[in-house]
């Protein structure tokens, strides 16, 4: 224990002299420079995303289990995933993978309210799921849906989502290839 309390002593002079200044009476600081102005491309994601991100959804799964000695029900967290608002009615698209064997989901909306969803359908075969938060139309924010029979390979994507409902992230790629599928679980493409 000495010992390495003697390490740690000797580790921490030895930072203290790398950040100590040159000269006692220069201070070393960092030269900091004014933010670019944003390119064309820039501005167009900023605004994108400014208009996007009220209609992202924080899905929460939850299995609910039986006490074996109380018998009381208690629900334990199973998962988390992102997904977005579809239609005014509360309609929630997210992947199959966010919501599978799951007992239960909640929605957080981006106003932070919490609401219980049911599932209304998925694809396996596609990794989508739909939920419904009944109690939240009027309160959602559809999402506008694009066409994709033209995309290209090569044209920019951008991804927006609320992992662990800790903030809204975004996320750019361009598209890679059209036309394919890739098996999901279970082998099912």
């Amino acid at each position: 224990l000495l010992a390495a309390i003697g390490v740690l002593g000797w580790r921490v002079q030895q930072l203290e002299t790398l950040l100590a200044p040159i000269d006692a009476g220069e201070a070393l600081r960092p030269v900091v420079v004014p933010r670019a102005k944003l390119s064309e491309v820039e501005r167009a994601t900023v605004e994108l995303f400014r208009r996007a991100q009220g209609s992202v959804a924080h899905i929460t799964t939850l299995d609910v289990r039986r006490d074996f000695f109380r018998l009381n029900i208690f629900e334990i967290p199973k998962g988390t995933g992102s997904g977005f608002v579809w239609d005014a009615h509360g309609h929630i698209v997210t992947n199959v993978h966010v919501v599978q064997g799951a007992d239960r989901a909640r929605v957080a909306l981006s106003d932070r309210s919490v609401w219980s969803a049911s599932l209304v359908g998925y694809s396996r075969r596609h990794d989508l799921a739909v939920l419904r938060v009944p109690g939240a139309a009027g309160r959602v924010k559809p999402l506008p849906v694009g066409s994709s029979h033209d995309l290209l390979v090569g044209q920019q994507v951008i991804a927006i989502g609320s992992p662990f409902g800790l903030d809204y992230t975004l996320s750019t790629g361009v598209i890679s290839g059209l036309g394919r599928e890739i098996p999901g679980a279970g082998g099912i493409p």
